[in-house]
């Protein structure tokens, strides 16, 4: 007779179900594995096609780099791994890329007290601007919960297309730069492709998706939607924001990123862990005649006590 049968034979059956439930969880746990480890070496293999560096260790400094976006001021023991850092042309300028997955922790209690910790993980596509755009502007997929919102006076920016407002929420501390950036054209560029939310601001834009972790065809897609978002960004706003070069934390982040990319020794990498200043509570809206004669649009006006003497 078979030793294992005999031993499930004398066993009660409560013990059976939990010895085969934990096999289960056994076996599910070490597919997983496999598989996790085999999407951090694909990873690894798209990183080195496009010229980004690569490192699968948690890095806090992402979750304080990108700290303007809700979704990563999250919870708690919030950080990057897997994380890619490189650069890309487009549309005439360079970008400084930092993609990767994103992970957070929750705690929740039920009605008898317990309490429960969950992590949760997303993939994100970040990207350093060259230029000085100061002011956040998110848009993502109109809900219902946005519609339901709006009839208590929290409504979004609207726009000349009703089509695109209606599917869209826009919200933005300077609408004249949001007008400016959704011209015709690029409302028919959103409303023809599969956007993901979207934010720019304080130098940075970021994409996200929401819950759930990218593969590398998910990647490949995001880095392609960006780079045409990038070029239908109307020609007289990049002439303009050329004007103005990006603050000296930002431009040092971006010279690091390109010189990865370029294979170059990069310059002592900047400190990116001083806390950005979030999206809540926003900026107020500054009037264009608020403003110096040669100040660009998109920075506020100084103070009476910071001006010069």
């Amino acid at each position: 007779m078979n030793p294992l049968a005999a031993i499930f034979g004398i066993l009660p059956i409560p013990c059976m179900v939990f010895i085969g439930f934990l096999i289960l969880m056994i076996v599910l746990g070490f597919r997983a594995a496999k598989k996790n480890k085999e999407r951090i070496e694909a990873l690894r293999n798209f990183a080195r096609q496009r010229g980004f560096d690569f490192q699968t260790q948690r890095d806090p400094a992402i979750a304080q780099l990108f700290h303007a976006v809700p979704t990563f001021r999250t919870g708690d023991a919030r950080c990057g791994l897997n994380t890619m850092r490189g650069a890309a042309r487009m549309g005439g300028l360079e970008f400084g890329l930092i993609l990767g997955d994103y992970h957070y922790e929750t705690t929740s209690t039920d009605s008898k007290g317990n309490t429960k910790r969950s992590s949760h993980y997303f993939s994100y596509l970040g990207v350093v601007l060259p230029v000085a755009w100061h002011p956040l502007i998110s848009i993502r997929r109109e809900s219902f919960f946005d519609r339901v919102a709006a009839t208590f006076g929290a409504d979004d920016i609207d726009f000349e297309s009703s089509e695109f407002s209606r599917q869209f929420y826009v919200k933005g501390e300077n609408k004249k730069l949001a007008y400016d950036l959704f011209d015709p054209r690029m409302m028919q560029f959103f409303m023809q492709s599969d956007p993901p939310n979207l934010m720019i601001g304080r130098g940075l834009l970021v994409i996200t998706r929401g819950a759930g972790t990218w593969n590398i065809t998910q990647f490949a897609h995001q880095l392609d939607w960006l780079r045409r978002f990038i070029e239908q960004v109307p020609r007289h706003l990049v002439d303009h924001l050329k004007q103005h070069p990006p603050t000296p934390d930002r431009a040092a982040l971006l010279s690091h990123l390109i010189a990865i990319s370029k294979r170059t020794p990069p310059p002592a990498f900047p400190n990116i862990r001083s806390p950005i200043p979030p999206i809540n509570p926003p900026f107020p809206q500054h009037r264009s005649q608020d403003l110096p004669p040669n100040a660009p649009p998109h920075l506020p006006p100084k103070s009476p006590d910071d001006r010069p003497n």
